[in-house]
């Protein structure tokens, strides 16, 4: 049995004698830590700094102290994150963390050794996806999937059968049980004493026989999924990961804390960047989640309600009116006042870096992120894109009320604010590679209906029939000019040359979009006229061939490329393959003057605690040294080395290194079977787990390198694989490397993910209808140890020229999407009203006089602060 839990007064003690040692923390990360130390033993805590400032080295140095004092601590986080939770985990010194728990198959495997299995419930850090309890149970599903309940209380009530029960399930089972009955003579014995009559005592033994009761709405279901959760253990700390996802009750995650057996006294700790992000509303869900009492919500919704009011009165008037400006500061004082005892923030402007720019370019402190659009003059357009863009327009009103499927998306699509760009390539959706972009809009068109539209006007069959109309017009524009009209789609071509130019100026860029087939478009079409401007400048490219007849894209993408650049019309397809086919042999030459000596040059750079690569290694040079391995193998490492020298030992064994942290099982995405703590000493290995590294190398190869073709661009949307999507993270991480531009879809790319060392821009395809949501995109450039911060510590031109984190949305001007980016800037103006108290724009900011820059000084001044370095910050918190 563990140690008895030390409590929440011995946790704040602890917490401030972590924060005052050395370690891994910066200094705002240690106020925070003290200012935790302040506020849990009194209620739960929301983590709400700015992206990027280092939220989760806090939590998990949280979940290290709690464990230390005896608590156990349960992690919920998003699906993929796991691999970058366990290095946190590991950066502050706590090893003993196993892989994230991600579906009950995962779970039972806990107890596939039997009795010598190391039970969930016996370790103090548990870590689970969000999306742990979406199970599909019922008459139809195999019997072992439901029941866990029932043999426990034929266990329970000492008439249970191990005959024709599966062996983890009653292994389970039975450990769960002696674990409850510890827990009833324990301290505090009272909760498991309810938690067994609720699960077993209250219906006949026959329900639990009967697999349609454990159905969705099924009678039994809530007491299964609440039995298994017993076989994770009691909790005492809960951390929420991206605290604002799923927020209503019927989510996975609402369900997964609803059914979690926490402790009377257990605390709840959320992280977000963005705990509200389209209504003030949301600050009372928020707080809800951190199990803040009813009693108090309510308290404190009247107090929210009078901050946003205030907010909205002052908009208007805040030059002229020092009566609103005085309720302003009122309503900020208590709205500071009544959440400061939950929330922290940490924002950019006591970051040094965000500081060094403002008081080198006397520009407010947020002008660091330059917004730039990226505009498109619609009477510039062929006849045909401008039929579409007009096309555009009008299905933003004859869309709603219509009720069929493609009507219906573009309803939500419009409804949420997407501009032109989007709306046409609405029409392009593939309902199979854009299934997850499109449960999120669904989820998201829920939530805008609560916004009031004008109703359409006119006979309902009429507008549908103009609808299809319509929509028939923007089809013939992607399909024009011979299929391959998305090739020249205006917004795509304007997204290609922006990121041409950046690239040239030896910058990465990061794309978000929504869309699948669009996005596709732009990635094959930016990889094809890098291809042709190599051929003008005579530079190599590791490409052989040209792609073939099933490779359609590809080669429509190369026609369309040859068309724009202009000044190819001397070439045709016979010459470029005489090129492709010369320069490559130069390129393989020197690939295979690299292949006979980099595996030399990797051992010699391996350390000895690189027991893992070492074992791996030696696979690679004795046992399969055939080209189909060793080809794609020797590209994947100097591609992963572009920029370094290749006789650097210390360098080709770090790319070997990268390369095999990729490695994971196929079917889990945060699942790492060999952590890196079990290879820290030269020791014999599993020849099996050896074998199991060696298949998933193969694998990898051969998708990713098997076919010898440009990666100057690369896609990662809904279906790209776990390990790919990691293999795409390294690489865009490094400057010199492929690729240089990632087109990434909104709803994979957007959170948690680390896209920031090699690359300061972002260039917005598709804009988003959620400010939250494009907080968070801009979130994966601009984190600490960024690119950008490293420009800016090596920066020694005049400040007007200092570098900045580049956001460029591409907006159709002088239409409806041009109107909605600036619905969406409103919307972001509200949320830096409630994150940051700037309820001034930066744009009004720009233009003021000096008695206007005095008031806005004072409003900055009045402004909630919930920030735990109040000394980290400058003496004079004008934003101005």
């Amino acid at each position: 049995m563990m140690a008895p839990f030390e409590g929440w007064d011995a946790v704040a003690g602890r917490l401030r004698t972590h924060a005052a040692s050395p370690g891994p923390l910066n200094d705002g990360q240690r106020a925070a830590l003290r200012a935790i130390a302040d506020r849990l033993p009194g209620n739960g805590v929301l983590i709400a700094d700015e992206v990027g400032m280092g939220k989760t080295r806090i939590a998990t140095s949280l979940a290290r102290v709690v464990a230390e004092a005896g608590g156990r601590v349960a992690v919920l986080i998003p699906p993929g994150l796991g691999f970058q939770w366990q290095r946190e985990f590991r950066a502050v010194g706590q090893l003993s963390v196993p892989s994230i728990l991600r579906s009950y198959w995962a779970y039972l495997e806990a107890w596939s050794d039997g009795l010598n299995a190391k039970p969930w419930f016996r370790e103090p850090i548990v870590l689970a996806s969000h999306g742990f309890m979406n199970w599909r149970l019922g008459v139809s599903r195999p019997q072992w999937r439901w029941e866990q309940l029932c043999v426990m209380r034929g266990i329970w009530k000492g008439s249970g059968q191990r005959e024709g029960v599966d062996e983890w399930v009653f292994n389970a089972a039975q450990q769960i049980c002696l674990h409850l009955k510890e827990q009833l003579s324990a301290p505090g014995g009272g909760e498991a004493s309810r938690l067994v009559d609720h699960l077993f005592g209250h219906s006949p033994e026959t329900d639990y026989d009967n697999a349609s009761q454990y159905s969705a709405q099924g009678v039994l279901r809530e007491r299964l999924e609440r039995a298994i959760c017993v076989g994770l253990g009691r909790f005492d700390l809960v951390i929420i990961d991206e605290a604002h996802k799923g927020r209503g009750e019927d989510s996975k995650l609402s369900l997964l804390l609803e059914r979690l057996w926490l402790g009377s006294d257990n605390r709840r700790v959320g992280l977000t960047a963005t705990p509200v992000e389209l209504d003030s509303g949301q600050w009372i869900q928020t707080l809800s989640r951190l199990g803040v009492p009813e009693s108090e919500r309510n308290g404190l919704q009247a107090v929210i309600e009078r901050y946003r009011q205030s907010i909205d009165m002052l908009r208007s008037c805040w030059r002229t009116n020092a009566t609103a400006r005085d309720a302003y500061g009122a309503a900020a004082q208590d709205f500071e006042g009544g959440l400061s005892r939950y929330v922290l923030r940490r924002s950019k402007q006591s970051d040094k870096t965000v500081q060094a720019f403002a008081d080198k370019t006397g520009e407010p402190h947020d002008a660091y992120r330059s917004l730039v659009e990226i505009s498109i003059d619609v009477a510039q357009l062929t006849p045909q894109w401008r039929q579409a863009v007009c096309a555009a327009e009008a299905l933003s009103f004859t869309a709603l009320g219509n009720d069929d499927l493609p009507t219906k998306r573009l309803r939500l699509t419009i409804g949420n604010g997407h501009g032109i760009a989007s709306r046409m390539d609405e029409g392009t959706r593939n309902n199979v590679a854009d299934q997850k972009q499109t449960e999120v809009d669904e989820v998201n068109g829920k939530e805008f209906d609560s916004v009031s539209m004008p109703a359409p006007l006119g006979d309902p069959d009429k507008r549908m029939q103009r609808t299809h109309w319509w929509y028939e017009r923007l089809q013939r524009a992607a399909k024009s000019d011979g299929g391959d009209g998305l090739f020249h789609h205006p917004a795509i071509l304007a997204a290609a040359e922006m990121i041409e130019e950046a690239v040239g100026n030896d910058e990465k860029v990061l794309v978000f979009g929504r869309f699948t087939h669009p996005m596709q478009v732009l990635v094959e079409l930016l990889n094809a006229r890098a291809m042709l401007r190599a051929r003008i400048a005579g530079a190599p490219w590791p490409q052989s061939k040209l792609p073939d007849g099933r490779d359609v894209d590809a080669r429509v993408a190369l026609r369309a490329a040859w068309r724009q650049l202009g000044n190819l019309d001397q070439l045709n397809e016979v010459d470029l393959q005489i090129w492709l086919s010369t320069q490559y042999a130069t390129y393989e030459k020197a690939q295979k003057d690299l292949r006979a000596h980099i595996f030399e040059r990797i051992k010699d750079g391996l350390r000895e605690r690189d027991g893992r690569e070492q074992a791996l290694l030696e696979k690679v040079r004795h046992k399969d040294a055939e080209d189909t391995v060793l080809a794609p193998l020797t590209r994947a490492l100097s591609e992963m080395m572009a920029g370094e020298s290749i006789d650097d030992s210390a360098v080709c064994a770090w790319a070997f290194r990268e390369l095999v942290k990729t490695l994971q099982a196929a079917d889990d995405p945060d699942h790492e079977p060999f952590d890196d703590q079990d290879f820290d000493r030269s020791i014999a290995f599993d020849p099996a787990q050896v074998e199991i590294l060696w298949d998933q190398l193969k694998t990898l190869l051969g998708e990713e390198y098997g076919a010898t073709r440009g990666g100057f661009a690369r896609l990662m949307y809904g279906e790209t694989k776990h390990e790919t999507r990691r293999l795409l993270q390294a690489a865009f991480n490094r400057p010199q490397s492929n690729p240089k531009v990632l087109v990434a879809q909104s709803v994979v790319g957007r959170e948690g993910l680390n896209l920031h060392e090699a690359c300061r821009i972002v260039v917005l395809l598709h804009p988003e209808w959620n400010p939250g949501v494009v907080e968070q995109q801009i979130g994966r450039v601009d984190r600490m140890g960024s690119r950008w911060e490293g420009e800016m510590e090596r920066f020694e031109g005049i400040p007007a020229h200092m570098p900045r984190i580049e956001i460029r949305p591409i907006v159709f001007s002088g239409t409806y999407d041009e109107h909605n980016w600036r619905v969406l800037q409103r919307r972001w103006d509200d949320l830096r009203a409630q994150l940051h108290g700037i309820v001034v724009p930066a744009r009004e900011r720009a233009t003021a006089t000096e008695e206007e820059r005095g008031i806005i000084c004072e409003l900055d001044r009045c402004a909630p602060n919930f920030s735990p370095e109040q000394e980290l910050l400058p003496e004079n918190r004008t934003m101005t």
